[in-house]
């Protein structure tokens, strides 16, 4: 999921739209307003910029958005038409977008790869997840803990998506600057292992300075200088473009896409049992019974399943298996970055509280490194016929 509050937060709209058109200031409303010619039409004295509104900046032209009010995506999605909405987040969250002099093309342009924080950022990020999710279950983090159980979070929930409490601190390897993360409830975004971005709901009653106007404030309440309201923050070196819980994408034909971290959270529980449930009706409606594959099928979903293969190989075969699946070419580079992504990935799962990456105490390990695909099915149909001596099944072809 993309963070697009933050993402409307983080993008500095007066500097985005000055690059295609000049602007003074007209007034103090809404944090300050600009006009100026509008960048799209050309009509002059109809465009409006109001970048330090409380909701985030927005803009307005009279001519191409009849007087109505736009926040910054929608400015994007105007300046590069034809660009996909995923593309065009990844140039507000960091890319250069193209100035007024610069000529326009039906081309789409290309950008560069959007890549989490590296170095010593991720290395900051994680200490910070463990140290917060440790501390959440502390006496230090009572209220965040009773501010996430009100919000309707579980506690499977809460040690799955590994929120944590930050007391306001710094976090990283010692003699680095390491990160600051403010106090709050620590919501970290996890992908194929890094981390992307540390997001921080803050608490109510705490209070703090306007993000917007830097005076006095109190947190999910409106500030009283400009009304801004105030309920989360972010770290610096986010990348607020990822998508929230990516991970559960991975091989899937649907997916629920949802507006905040919080909303993904709560519909997690009740996704997660009504796909269970529908798998498992799905295995009682064919009486000679089922294959399934899965991270957690034979912990979870199916822990009385009468036969139970572990998969397992050497971290690099496997990057290179998932290379010439995606059509890659499997050159060092590439493959030392995949093993590195699975590699993390698998740490990630096998640490979690929650239906973590583990054989089920009665599974067969099977490791297929030197094994190629048809033999690791010889060898599966192998134990099955084992497991099901009645059952009729052919031979495999090589």
């Amino acid at each position: 999921m993309i963070d697009l509050q933050s993402l409307k937060q983080q993008v500095d709209l007066l500097a985005l739209a000055g690059r295609s058109t000049s602007l003074r200031r007209v007034a103090s409303s809404g944090g300050g307003e600009w006009a100026g010619p509008c960048p799209f039409c050309g009509g002059q004295d109809r465009f409006r910029v109001q970048p330090h509104h409380p909701g985030g900046g927005r803009w307005l032209c009279r001519h191409c958005t009849d007087g109505k009010w736009q926040d910054a995506i929608a400015f994007g999605q105007r300046l590069w038409p034809g660009l996909p909405f995923p593309q065009v987040c990844e140039l507000l969250a960091g890319g250069e977008p193209p100035t007024a002099h610069q000529p326009r093309s039906s081309a789409v342009p290309e950008t560069p790869a959007y890549h989490a924080p590296s170095g010593d950022w991720q290395d900051s990020a994680l200490q910070a997840v463990e140290i917060c999710q440790h501390s959440l279950w502390e006496p230090a983090g009572e209220a965040a803990l009773a501010y996430l159980h009100a919000r309707g979070l579980q506690e499977e929930t809460l040690h799955y998506w590994r929120l944590g409490y930050s007391p306001g601190a710094r976090f990283g390897p010692p003699g680095k600057a390491g990160l600051w993360v403010p106090r709050g409830v620590l919501i970290p975004c996890l992908a194929l292992g890094p981390v992307w971005s540390l997001k921080v709901a803050l608490l109510p009653g705490d209070r703090l300075r306007c993000e917007k106007c830097r005076r006095p404030a109190v947190a999910r309440q409106p500030c009283p200088q400009c009304g801004a309201l105030n309920k989360y923050r972010g770290v610096k070196g986010n990348r607020p473009a990822a998508i929230f819980g990516a991970d559960d994408l991975v091989g899937v034909d649907l997916a629920l896409f949802v507006e905040g971290e919080f909303d993904a959270m709560l519909a997690w529980p009740a996704v997660r049992e009504w796909v269970n449930r529908q798998l498992r009706a799905a295995a009682t409606a064919h009486p000679r019974g089922v294959v399934v594959d899965g991270r957690d099928i034979g912990t979870v979903v199916f822990p009385d399943a009468p036969l139970k293969v572990f998969l397992t190989a050497d971290p690099e075969v496997r990057a290179r298996r998932r290379l010439a699946q995606e059509g890659r070419a499997a050159d060092a580079g590439s493959v030392g970055q995949a093993t590195a992504q699975l590699g993390s990935r698998d740490a990630a799962d096998a640490r979690r509280a929650v239906a973590p990456l583990k054989p089920a105490p009665d599974a067969v390990v099977l490791d297929g490194t030197a094994l190629g695909f048809n033999e690791q099915v010889t060898e599966i149909l192998r134990l099955v016929r084992k497991m099901f001596p009645q059952l009729d099944i052919a031979p495999t072809q090589d």
